[in-house]
């Protein structure tokens, strides 16, 4: 009859996760747009399957990649990368990402190793805070080599200091 109980109960459980539906988390952490050498950060992201159902339970692969923007003045690098992953068991996943090169970058994320469509972000990273044990000096009568021209009592001369950070990232505007 029209409008009988059933007397079974379905609860559809959601599919394996899809790169392609992957989000960022709406209540969670997003990309930091700028960030400084060394310091980690978090990204929060919720997986769906192929159908958009949200993930309730944990289980997938995710992590991040970065590709260096490359710019004129600086040497050729690769992006390091350093990334943990937390699976919160729930369909989310939080991701901490630090960089030890002072740099600029492009991050993405990978599902199950595919790369997620549209969720990437470009992320700058500064140096670190001066490291006073990696900074030097550079000019006459600095070094005491051979080559350095010896300094007299009451005699001017100029030096140059070279700082770094803990990474050995050249901090420039001081």
């Amino acid at each position: 009859t029209a409008g009988a109980r059933s007397p079974f109960e379905v609860f559809p459980t959601p599919g394996p996760a899809s790169a392609n539906q992957a989000t960022r988390y709406e209540n969670g952490n997003d990309f930091a747009v700028a960030g400084v050498a060394g310091v980690r950060y978090p990204v929060d992201i919720e997986l769906a399957d192929q159908f958009s159902n949200k993930l309730t339970t944990g289980g997938a692969n995710v992590t991040l990649t970065a590709s260096l923007q490359q710019s004129g003045r600086r040497r050729t690098q690769t992006a390091t990368l350093d990334v943990s992953t937390t699976d919160n068991a729930d369909g989310t996943y939080t991701l901490r990402y630090r960089f030890a090169v002072a740099a600029a970058y492009t991050i993405g994320v990978i599902v199950n190793q595919q790369t997620v469509p549209g969720l990437t972000a470009p992320v700058i990273t500064a140096p670190a805070a001066a490291d006073g044990a990696l900074c030097t000096a550079i000019g006459d009568g600095v070094d005491n080599s051979a080559a350095s021209t010896p300094l007299s009592a009451g005699a001017s001369t100029s030096f140059e200091v070279l700082v770094f950070d803990a990474f050995t990232n050249p901090i420039v505007d001081m």
